[in-house]
């Protein structure tokens, strides 16, 4: 969306945290605030995940999840990180594998939220039990797993679902675009520069591709794929 005027819909977030705002009492308690927060999202908004189109890249665009009140855990998350935080309520993203939620901290005190099924609240249990599906041992590897992520991974994970999305289309030349920004993101992350490459070669952009599969690897000469890379 070369086009999109943002301000409409940073209005629409401003909108959302006033009526929330609107809700909440003097002195209310965290869990209250978070009810209402729910309320206005889920309630009265109707924002809900999209389960039966997944996949649909309008999930991943801010703009559209806006519009159509239907997203993926991240793009649902990150509307409720803004609304939050124009309340000065303490949300944060947690980036598990294969589930974006958020929670809410203040000291030692965690509440875990999903708003990809309506804001509902999760044990840290069903949290780890979650993420032993995914090969995650208890222990610092779940906490890690379960810490805040920070704006610039929230973004490069919504790029990466994306690409994904356009690699399983075969639409490569939207993949490209994905990975381009990935780049900018995260310049120093070398695989990035590799799929660049593969992806410019997929598109007929020979020299820039050689540049990239050069540079990847110079920067990683004892990589798995070398063989492959050079040919």
């Amino acid at each position: 969306y070369p086009h999109l005027s943002l301000e409409p819909y940073l209005n629409q977030l401003d909108t959302m945290a006033e009526r929330v705002c609107a809700r909440i009492g003097r002195g209310e308690a965290p869990v209250d605030k978070i009810e209402k927060i729910n309320d206005v999202l889920f309630r009265e908004y109707g924002f809900r995940g999209n389960a039966a189109n997944y996949f649909d890249p309008r999930n991943s665009f801010l703009n559209d999840v806006i519009d159509r009140r239907l997203g993926i855990p991240i793009t649902l998350s990150t509307i409720y990180l803004e609304v939050a935080g124009r309340l000065k309520v303490p949300i944060e993203g947690v980036g598990m594998p294969g589930h974006f939620v958020v929670k809410y901290r203040s000291g030692n005190h965690e509440i875990f939220l999903d708003p990809f099924n309506g804001g509902s609240v999760l044990t840290r249990n069903q949290c780890t039990r979650f993420l032993e599906h995914f090969a995650v041992r208890p222990g610092r590897n779940t906490e890690l797993a379960l810490r805040r992520v920070t704006n610039r991974q929230i973004l490069a994970r919504m790029l990466d679902n994306l690409r994904m999305i356009y690699l399983k289309a075969e639409t490569f030349d939207k993949a490209l675009a994905m990975v381009e920004m990935m780049v900018l993101l995260e310049p120093d992350i070398s695989t990035l520069r590799r799929d660049r490459g593969l992806l410019r070669l997929q598109v007929r952009q020979f020299p820039g591709a050689a540049r990239d599969l050069r540079r990847y690897l110079e920067k990683l000469p004892a990589a798995a794929d070398r063989e492959e890379i050079e040919k």
